[in-house]
């Protein structure tokens, strides 16, 4: 988890989405306010209107009929234009952008080699740490001292930690860096109780 990459949002990415939900807001609204109308036996009144005008109905003229005519012809278009400018504002509302972004990144396998002698120096090191303190008894007591030898038991520690978790996972990259800084860590604090023995 900690290896996947991370990304910012846009400055404006909650103001589009509030956007987004007032658009959504007015045309629920609107849709709500919608008349209703029955159509109820709409399609039987007009066949009653087409066989009466094809027999000339009594008191109808034909200047009524074209009239009648005209005047739906005017609805049909009106409700048509309507449809088309409700179909038109849809489409044009502001969608959220829709990005695709591939990610990748190379990963660096580290191998770390045991030296055979590594754990040979290590305990050569420390066997020169107790003779040293058997005969300088006044130098080890000192709190420098005692504190450089916390330091180099309690990474110690952590070296051998770090190695039951390289001999379960392998040779993952993280653990290897920090086996490397733990290392590094142990040969400087080594270093600086050699300096302090020898003063």
């Amino acid at each position: 988890m900690n290896q996947l990459p991370e990304h910012d949002p846009r400055p404006d990415l909650w103001a589009r989405i509030e956007a987004d939900l007032i658009h959504e807001d007015r045309l629920d609204r609107l849709l709500s306010q919608l008349p209703e109308h029955d159509p109820g036996d709409v399609w039987a009144q007009l066949e009653m209107r087409v066989q009466q005008g094809e027999s000339g109905a009594a008191g109808e003229t034909p200047v009524r009929r074209i009239g009648r005519s005209v005047a739906t012809r005017w609805v049909a278009a009106a409700s048509l234009a309507g449809l088309l400018a409700g179909w038109f504002w849809w489409q044009n509302l502001p969608k959220p952008d829709e990005r695709i972004t591939v990610a990748w990144s190379t990963e660096t396998t580290v191998t770390t080699r045991q030296h055979p002698d590594q754990t040979a120096a290590d305990a050569h090191f420390m066997t020169f740490v107790e003779q040293h303190c058997r005969q300088e008894v006044a130098a080890c007591s000192r709190p420098e001292v005692k504190e450089l030898k916390g330091r180099l038991d309690d990474l110690n520690d952590r070296k051998v930690k770090i190695e039951e978790k390289l001999s379960v996972f392998g040779n993952d990259p993280a653990l290897v860096q920090a086996q490397i800084k733990i290392e590094n860590e142990r040969a400087e604090v080594a270093k600086q109780l050699v300096r302090e023995l020898r003063i």
